[in-house]
């Protein structure tokens, strides 16, 4: 057997080990905030063939990652390319495969890392590069989180390894690849677009080689199947293809003012939970690169993307403080550089020894916590998932759940039951909503409070959001309110039954707004139930004194984590592994008819 051929089966068996690693961590639920504007998404896709709602009650519970058009219907902030990709698994073998899918893209990444290193380092050293990637904490941890950054790492990945194999072999099928795999990175996320200044440099040095031409009208036309449909379904919705939902909320624009606001937390970012020490080698590789006519297509392609995309998302304005998810899809293309530059300037055993010592730092550095923030995770969403097979075997398809933000946004893919937001029933004022007055005043549902503040600024809850579906509670005091949507929540149940799901200081309060009757059971949840109250919740149900009605209900969610923009600052750092449900009991009652 050839030793190409056994380091080559070996990557495999890497590759799906860590598969099966990763498996143990898989649930059928998520506990990322991010996840209901994906996976929702995605049932829509199945079920409807569509991505947009239009409400149908003024209590309906909509998702903080939902924005309103200017028809008054909904639709999810993120692009329709990473939610096709869980609809596609989600049709053809179930619902649970969806929740497969970013695992496995994790581990196929694993496996891209060394076809693309093979080629240029040896296979040694890309399966050491390989290892490194299959450690990622960050890789890993997101390869849980139901978003959309794995995925984009894999296609980027994917595409620029298919546009190495097509400049050297010419084959039409490679082109093709090259050009839906890249095509598809702007269908998931809009910013790493930034790549195509990469690729357009990789096509220009391509160009000289007549041979070539013809084929790259195959990579366009391929490309332009995922790009189109993005572009399309643009001008669509938001009446101009270069225009998305962020533009609804003010979130399009970069400035030099956040890139200089953000761009030591990136570079630290990339240097600690990002490719580490591999990053100044890559650099000096990537600039090695260029010098030789063979590699510097890559080279250039590998440095205009990198650079890019930390660039991007160094002049926008949403920093957590902790930017390694953003830069997560780019950590992959340091390695071949670094160890392409490592390999010239320590040949022989020295350069062995080196790459031994450098990917052992990194391997170690990257797993660092993997066990407690994995298993954090896998606590988080478990809950979920117990949350909802609960409701799927106790709570009939067609009936209305009220129920808070954090537990409507873990069961809202699934289609099965109409939710209604808690916090209008409240009959105390509640937390602060984001976005312009809403009912019972400013910070009500829909109310003004952009991240930055100011009607220049971005909002990433949407100004206004809501508001005419609302308007009926503009002005009523906070009892008022509370009749009148209860008396909304009858009518749009049409007949259907009407349960009440949260926590049990939450129960009498619910009773008393819907006349419910006694326990229909209740969801036992694993783990701590003495969680830390988050202040992004604020108060109870019933308890609130901020201004306007809030999502009022007990603190089921996340913990607060450090970081600008934190739990009570508005969005970002809290986005960690205990924002979903926590570990109190959830009540479930039904009204009577």
């Amino acid at each position: 057997m050839k030793r190409s051929s056994v380091f080559l089966g070996l990557a495999v068996l890497l590759a799906a080990m860590h598969l099966l690693w990763l498996g143990q961590y898989v649930v059928i639920g998520y506990a990322s905030p991010d996840a209901d504007g994906y996976f929702a998404q995605a049932g829509m896709m199945v079920r409807d063939g569509r991505t947009t709602f239009e409400p149908e009650s003024p209590v309906q519970y909509i998702g903080m990652h939902w924005i309103e058009k200017p028809d008054g219907s909904f639709i999810s902030r993120y692009p329709a390319g990473f939610p096709a990709l869980l609809a596609a698994a989600w049709g053809v073998l179930g619902r649970d495969a969806a929740f497969w899918v970013n695992p496995v893209l994790a581990s196929l990444t694993v496996l891209a890392v060394f076809l693309l290193c093979r080629r240029w380092t040896g296979d040694g050293p890309a399966l050491a590069a390989a290892a490194v990637q299959a450690a990622s904490l960050i890789a890993n941890s997101h390869a849980l989180n139901s978003d959309s950054h794995t995925s984009t790492g894999f296609f980027l990945l994917a595409g620029i390894l298919a546009l190495d194999q097509w400049l050297r072999d010419g084959r039409v099928w490679q082109a093709a690849s090259a050009g839906f795999l890249l095509g598809m990175v702007p269908a998931i996320r809009y910013a790493e677009a930034v790549a195509g200044i990469g690729v357009a440099l990789f096509l220009w040095f391509a160009w000289k080689r007549p041979e070539r031409r013809t084929q790259i009208a195959w990579m366009a036309g391929a490309a332009a199947l995922p790009l189109g449909w993005t572009l399309w379904r643009n001008q669509i919705h938001f009446g101009a293809f270069w225009r998305t939902a962020y533009s609804l909320t003010g979130e399009s624009s970069l400035s030099l003012r956040y890139f200089l606001e953000n761009w030591p937390s990136y570079v630290d970012g990339l240097l600690t939970s990002g490719a580490g020490l591999f990053v100044p080698l890559a650099f000096l590789g990537m600039a090695s690169m260029m010098r030789r006519e063979e590699s510097r297509p890559l080279g250039a392609l590998l440095a205009a993307t990198t650079v890019g995309v930390t660039l991007v998302y160094c002049c926008y304005y949403f920093n957590t403080g902790r930017p390694d998810r953003f830069l997560m899809p780019i950590v992959p293309l340091f390695f071949l550089p670094a160890i392409m530059f490592l390999r010239e300037s320590a040949p022989g055993r020295a350069f062995s020894a080196a790459l031994l010592v450098l990917a052992s730092l990194q391997g170690v550095r990257a797993a660092s916590g993997t066990a407690e923030r994995m298993g954090e995770q896998r606590a988080s969403a478990e809950r979920s998932a117990i949350a909802l097979a609960w409701l799927e075997d106790n709570v009939p398809e067609g009936s209305l759940i009220v129920g808070d933000r954090q537990l409507s946004e873990q069961i809202h893919f699934a289609g099965k039951w109409k939710l209604a937001d808690a916090s209008l029933l409240s009959a105390s004022r509640g937390r602060r909503f984001a976005g312009p007055g809403g009912p019972g005043g400013p910070g009500g549902p829909g109310g003004r409070r952009g991240r930055r503040g100011g009607e220049d600024r971005p909002s990433p809850m949407q100004e206004g959001k809501a508001e005419a579906l609302r308007a009926r509670y503009a002005g009523l005091s906070a009892p008022e309110r509370s009749g009148l949507a209860a008396e909304d929540v009858r009518a749009w149940a049409d007949g259907a039954e009407i349960y009440w799901a949260g926590g049990e200081r939450d129960a009498e309060a619910a009773s008393r707004a819907l006349g419910m009757t006694a326990e229909t059971g209740r969801i036992e949840m694993p783990g701590d139930a003495r969680e830390e109250r988050s202040p992004f919740l604020a108060e109870p149900f019933g308890e609130g004194t901020a201004g306007g009605p809030g999502e009022a209900m007990t603190a089921r969610a996340m913990g607060p984590r450090p970081g600008r923009g934190g739990p009570g600052g508005g969005m970002g750092g809290g986005l960690g592994p205990r924002f979903g449900l926590s570990a109190e009991t959830l009540v479930v009652r039904r009204a009577e008819r």
